[in-house]
């Protein structure tokens, strides 16, 4: 297992993500969140590396997910498997990836550009619980409500034990609210870097990488990172999380589906 897995891996441990309060909770789906069903959020699958949770992804075509890059920068795409149709992240529509594209743009220490795009062997089915995600033509106006749905794992003396999809809402905001915000991070914000906040309600962290922001049926964009680990991943964080817009790559989107 390369070094790099290992500290994701490490990290989504230590940090978590949570679905309630209560301490033995720590490492469950969305901070401040509730289980939901798949059939709400059908587009969602999981990623699994060498059988390990380490994030999801967006159905966009019949053998396409998206994500975003950073998380899965440097594996190798047979030791990735898909989970499609999954309540828990594990158990469902398992596929074999056979081919991860990263935007030509992405630079591994850099936020930007941050997307990839991930090739399954065969199609995946539509049923009530699997279907693609529709791309939008711009990105949405600020303070749009987004549904967001994650999943996570117990840590526990049995091993990783998956947990139950969890959801909540976020708002994305404009970009002068985000930088802001966020002013003492120094970032680089343009179109395709945005945040999402839902303070002492929602929030996503760590392991939850990938995870889409929705709304009108339409996926606006997909969780990067939180801003800072010095502070507790909480749905009181005090901290947008960062949000990877989908609308300015979905030209890119298109070709890597219909092209390869």
């Amino acid at each position: 297992m390369n070094t790099l897995l290992i500290l994701v891996l490490t990290a989504i441990v230590v940090h978590g993500i949570e679905g309630s309060q209560d301490k033995k909770d720590a490492g469950l789906g969305v901070y401040g969140g509730k289980t939901v069903s798949i059939k709400k959020f059908p587009y969602l699958v999981s990623y699994l590396y060498d059988g390990i949770y380490i994030g999801s992804g967006n159905i966009v075509s019949k053998s396409w997910s998206l994500t975003t890059a950073h998380f899965i920068y440097g594996f190798n795409p047979k030791y990735l498997t898909v989970v499609a149709g999954s309540d828990d992240g594990a158990t469902g529509s398992q596929f074999q990836a056979v081919k991860i594209v990263f935007h030509p743009s992405f630079d591994s220490k850099e936020l930007d550009y941050n997307y990839a795009c991930v090739k399954v062997k065969g199609h995946f089915r539509w049923s009530a619980k699997v279907k693609p995600i529709r791309l939008p033509k711009s990105n949405p106006q600020p303070d749009t409500v987004t549904k967001v749905a994650s999943w996570g794992y117990i840590d526990d003396k049995s091993g990783r034990m998956p947990f139950p999809l969890h959801g909540g809402e976020m708002t994305l905001l404009s970009q002068d609210e985000c930088s802001n915000r966020l002013s003492t991070f120094n970032y680089s914000w343009n179109e395709r870097l945005g945040c999402a906040f839902n303070q002492g309600k929602t929030t996503l962290c760590f392991g939850d990488f990938g995870a889409p922001f929705v709304a009108d049926s339409l996926l606006y964009g997909m969780f990067i990172d939180v801003p800072d680990y010095d502070q507790s991943c909480s749905s009181a964080y005090p901290y947008p999380v960062l949000v990877s817009s989908v609308a300015p790559v979905v030209s890119w989107i298109r070709s890597v589906v219909s092209h390869n």
